[in-house]
């Protein structure tokens, strides 16, 4: 499983994402006005995807001038508008899709034109069929709570029903499947179980067992939860806690690059900046001589050079992270995913927090400064370890997880701030674009000499 955070190009993100399908979409979003993102669901359902969507009956989505949701039913997809309710019934607050039962779109991003000069985001959820699952019931969950019709069986129903198949094919007793098989049909297509009904055609019984006992070991947590209250709030937090995963390791993504930066800019280009900055205070020290209304300029200037001179002598101080390979380096980055997935103190109970903490910390040392052997012991401790005990599975009453699920929304919205402060910083807006950082400083070093010569011949 991958998870990843986008904070650019949303849009056309998931645009690719739907694109990318080949069987099935399950939308579910408060509200969509994007015609993009509606052509795409209309394509892949006119090409035969089963497309399902849920929105809001409200004014945003079915007021004049709104995207023509018939286009989706002709083309084949199922449209479901779910009642805007009211005080007593909150609105429908998922915002997630699903592709092929097993890529997981979640976020704060609405599907509209407007959320996209907002300072949104979205989580991607690849290869991970157990969390795709899971949004799936939740998506029969609210149809059948607003009493829509889906083609989809009660899934209790429907895993007692591969339970006795299962148990009859270990029996050899072909005779009596046919009466289980043709209740099964009707929501064959629905619930993707051709595989099955092909194995069973031609008697192959391994392949049958086996792709039952998959479909079960996959089924939803959520039905074990019994109370679809608590079910709902663990999907949520569940949710909550990949998004923060995914935020923080964006996050660390970024301070990684910034730091590496920053040390190579001081080791490479820092001396030259040091001296051009004195240089200049020194210019504007003499011009505020014969004009005092300059003398603000020419303290600012000193505090600039003082400021710099110091934090750079504590950079060459400090040794730049070794260059990775490139193999190397997708391997740091993968293994700190995985490894943060399982320690990240936010997912974790609240006995383990100060342990947890303690190791995310060494973790996000580790990337920072490229330690490849420090992330794989970490990764390998929490991996073979079982260290922690995921909150969403020990958290049960429903009072306890609406504390933790309010808690993780704040964590997710410092989280987003600090991200966007960071891609807004001049730092990484300069290096975001680079593509050879050799190449960049080689040319900041002439400029700078330029201007330093330039200063000089001034100052004399």
């Amino acid at each position: 499983m991958e998870t990843t955070a986008h904070f650019e190009h949303i849009p056309q993100e998931i645009a690719r994402r739907l694109a990318a399908a080949t069987q099935e979409i399950v939308v579910a979003v408060a509200w969509f006005t994007d015609p993009i993102l509606f052509d795409a669901l209309c394509k892949q359902a006119g090409r035969g995807l089963r497309v399902r969507l849920a929105v809001l009956n409200d004014r945003i989505n079915c007021g004049p001038g709104r995207l023509n949701f018939q286009r989706l039913q002709d083309c084949g997809g199922d449209l479901f508008l779910i009642p805007a309710g009211g005080d007593r019934d909150p609105i429908m607050h998922h915002k997630f899709c699903v592709i092929d039962r097993a890529t997981v779109i979640i976020g704060s991003y609405n599907w509209t034109r407007r959320a996209q000069d907002n300072d949104e985001s979205i989580t991607v959820i690849a290869d991970g069929p157990d969390i795709a699952a899971d949004y799936l019931n939740a998506f029969d969950a609210l149809l059948s709570k607003h009493g829509q019709s889906t083609p989809a069986i009660d899934q209790a129903q429907l895993r007692r029903r591969l339970e006795i198949v299962r148990n009859l094919l270990l029996l050899e007793e072909w005779d009596g499947l046919s009466p289980q098989l043709d209740k099964l049909r009707p929501a064959g297509t629905a619930l993707q179980l051709e595989p099955l009904f092909t194995a069973l055609q031609a008697r192959d019984t391994a392949t049958a067992l086996a792709w039952i006992d998959d479909y079960l070991k996959r089924a939803t947590a959520l039905t074990i939860a019994g109370d679809q209250e608590v079910a709902d709030l663990r999907l949520t937090l569940r949710g909550l806690e990949y998004q923060v995963t995914a935020l923080s390791d964006d996050k660390a993504e970024l301070e990684r690059l910034i730091h590496a930066f920053s040390l190579r800019s001081s080791h490479e280009i820092g001396d030259l900046i040091t001296r051009y900055l004195g240089l200049r205070a020194d210019k504007l020290r003499r011009q505020a001589a014969v004009e005092p209304e300059a003398a603000p300029d020419a303290d600012n200037a000193r505090a600039d050079y003082e400021d710099y001179r110091d934090a750079n002598e504590t950079a060459r101080a400090t040794p730049a992270p070794p260059q990775l390979p490139p193999d190397d380096l997708k391997e740091l980055k993968r293994l700190y995913q995985q490894a943060s997935q399982k320690c990240h103190p936010d997912k974790v109970d609240e006995a383990d927090r100060d342990h947890a903490n303690r190791l995310f910390v060494q973790l996000q040392a580790a990337y920072r400064n490229n330690d490849l052997a420090g992330v794989r012991a970490i990764h390998a401790a929490v991996r073979e370890g079982h260290l922690f005990v995921d909150r969403a599975m020990t958290l049960t009453e429903a009072e306890s997880l609406g504390h933790a699920i309010a808690v993780l929304r704040r964590d997710l919205e410092r989280l987003a701030a600090e991200v966007h402060q960071l891609r807004r910083s001049e730092a990484y807006r300069t290096l975001k674009d680079l593509d050879d950082w050799d190449v960049y400083f080689a040319e900041q070093r002439v400029v700078l000499e330029r201007a330093i010569e330039q200063l000089e011949a001034e100052l004399a």
